[in-house]
């Protein structure tokens, strides 16, 4: 493979280093000395000979000659233009699309600075987008962190190990650890054209809001059970059109909608799985919104779960919507932590939405305002470790049950806490709504006492439960359940039917919960 008639240009920068190709001048004694250091050559070949000048620079000529399918760049920083290691691309598989990466920081003084990392990234960004490379691997010593680390921060992943591959300088066998970088998949926006958001809630219709602010044309589609009144008021108030359909799949008017706002799709939980037809009409330019750290809590009820799960783990993604439900590709994420105070799900809702909104924006900027491909992320959630976790309807699913441990049944009361109705029981015969409750530990209760109210004051009263006591607040009991009484030794109870109806599975369909799965 002849390599130097496509080469240019001759010099790659980020603004601290630049890559330049390396001619027979730049061979220093400095330079061979690097090769010939204990230091420097642990993890490297090369340190089984001796170097010189000579054999140096022989070396360079050979790579810079019209049959090598191999490029060596010295490292330079930009401050002082001082040399401070190599990196060489090759073998180059023109056939294949696939190359090699080897890397050397030969100047002690500048190691750890993050250098070896940006080198790697230029060099990446060069063989994939000038070179037309598809594929890159590169390998290194188990041992060698300093190399495996710089790899990892530059955006590659660890493809595999080979084990006892090498023999290291004190004569013991060790791994290889093989890292691999691929052409990710993009997909370059229309200049101009609509924009359709489908699904529902506030983030939405905030987001449909920014986008107008942007001068966009957005058109939102509802189904029936997100259709919410004061979501609808909120975009006749800034001219936006909203379409209310039961299936968008098989609404005409919905689809010539869509099909007239199909530079891009985000969609915001939406009610349906997409036909093939309009998949066709956005071509890989409907993406989805998740407020969730994939790939756990697939599914619904995201936080309700969370809460239950005691997870603060937050993430948002966009994700590809393709004919594989929930396995598009990810193209724009971020990992948070929510702070561990939190107890209900508008806490985590806030939270989220807030985050979730800058996000957005952060997207929109580069994908629609200045028309930068989307690209796949280099890392994908690991579709093996998921979790499913199913929707859910607080009538049908919040009974308490108060067999359950005191800080079971408190989270358990603060999963369908605000913006939901509450967790439910019976006293008396009478159904009630508990909210803002909180556990606290006492001595011990035997389980016949479960459920007891065992103490009442101005303020609120206690329930005995197994470890201690459920205390809940007057002011919300009379707001939630405001002709019950609630009297020392009343005693909340909830009958095995309606536990049994709590862990039923909920169906949906556009219109909203349609039936049981027993």
């Amino acid at each position: 493979m002849s390599l130097p008639q496509i080469i240019s240009p001759q010099n790659i920068s980020d603004g601290v280093v630049t890559l330049r190709r390396l001619d027979v001048n730049d061979v220093s004694s400095e330079y061979v000395s690097w090769l010939n250091s204990p230091k420097v050559n642990r993890f490297l070949e090369s340190r089984h000979i001796v170097h010189t000048i000579e054999s140096t620079r022989q070396y360079i000529n050979d790579l810079n000659s019209e049959k090598s399918n191999e490029l060596i760049f010295g490292i330079f920083l930009n401050v002082d233009h001082v040399h401070i290691g190599n990196i060489k691309i090759g073998p180059i598989n023109e056939f294949h699309k696939h190359a090699t990466v080897g890397l050397m920081i030969g100047k002690i003084s500048e190691w750890g600075k993050g250098y070896g990392t940006r080198a790697i990234q230029l060099i990446t960004s060069y063989s994939i987008n000038f070179l037309g490379i598809e594929s890159l691997t590169a390998g290194c010593y188990s041992i060698n962190h300093g190399s495996y680390k710089s790899f990892l921060k530059a955006g590659w992943v660890v493809a595999g190990k080979i084990q006892s591959h090498w023999v290291d300088t004190v004569g013991s066998r060790t791994d290889e650890i093989i890292l691999s970088f691929r052409k990710l998949h993009q997909i370059k926006l229309p200049a101009d054209g609509g924009i359709s958001l489908i699904g529902g809630g506030s983030l939405m219709i905030d987001y449909a809001e920014e986008l107008t602010h942007l001068g966009l044309d957005v058109v939102v589609f509802f189904a029936p059970r997100h259709a919410d009144d004061l979501l609808i008021s909120r975009l006749n108030d800034i001219n936006v059109r909203a379409v209310v359909s039961s299936d968008i799949n098989d609404d005409h008017i919905a689809l010539e909608m869509l099909s007239k706002h199909n530079r891009l799709c985000l969609c915001f939980g939406p009610a349906w799985i997409f036909s093939s037809s309009i998949l066709e009409i956005f071509d890989g330019r409907i993406f989805n919104f998740n407020g969730i750290p994939l790939p756990k809590y697939i599914g619904g009820a995201h936080f309700t779960w969370q809460i239950l799960n005691r997870d603060f783990s937050g993430g948002l993604f966009i994700q590809q919507i393709t004919h594989k439900v929930d396995r598009g590709l990810v193209v724009a994420y971020q990992n948070y932590t929510l702070p561990k105070n939190f107890q209900y799900p508008a806490d985590f809702e806030n939270y989220n939405h807030n985050l979730a909104f800058k996000f957005l924006k952060i997207f929109t900027h580069d994908h629609i305002c200045d028309n930068k491909p989307i690209c796949e992320c280099s890392e994908q959630p690991k579709w093996s470790h998921s979790l499913y976790f199913p929707r859910l309807s607080t009538s049908q699913c919040a009974w308490i049950n108060w067999d359950w441990d005191g800080q079971q049944i408190a989270d358990f009361c603060n999963a369908f806490d605000d913006p939901y109705p509450g967790a439910m029981s019976f006293i008396n015969d009478t159904k009630v709504t508990l909210k803002h409750v909180r556990f606290i530990s006492a001595s011990y209760f035997h389980p016949y006492c479960y459920g007891l109210i065992v103490t009442k004051n101005s303020e609120s009263i206690s329930i005995a439960v197994n470890g201690g006591l459920i205390i809940v607040p007057l002011l919300s009991l009379i707001e939630n359940n405001p002709n019950t009484a609630f009297r020392l030794g009343d005693r909340l109870f909830t009958p095995s039917s309606k536990l049994d109806q709590s862990k039923s599975r909920v169906k949906y369909d556009a219109e909203g919960v349609i039936t049981n799965e027993n």
